[in-house]
């Protein structure tokens, strides 16, 4: 560590360094976002019957993607078929209103 910096903001998962302090300033909620006229809009279901669906998924190395796949562990669930991988979120949701498939986002 260089000392060069006096403060940093980091986004998703942060690596916690010894000697330093950390302050949480906001947490990130997720949702599941669909097209307004795809099959499961308004719907309620199961994790297994959404990872079914066909994914829009974010890049490598993407905290939402970690996320996405982090909770298919957890559920013991296969992980969803992508039809895409984008980078941003901004371009992951404007593929969504399009139709491409459904998000974590």
């Amino acid at each position: 560590m260089d000392h060069s910096a006096d403060i940093a903001i980091v986004c998703g998962e942060a690596y916690k360094e010894p000697g330093l302090n950390y302050v949480t300033l906001l947490e990130d909620k997720f949702v599941f976002i669909v097209h307004r006229n795809h099959a499961l809009a308004g719907s309620t279901i199961t994790f297994e019957e959404l990872m079914k669906e066909t994914f829009i998924l974010r890049e490598e190395g993407s905290y939402t993607r970690r996320k996405l796949l982090s909770l298919c562990d957890a559920h013991e669930t296969p992980k969803p078929r992508a039809s895409l991988s984008i980078e941003g979120m901004y371009e992951t949701i404007e593929a969504v209103k399009v139709g491409y498939g459904i998000s974590l986002a």
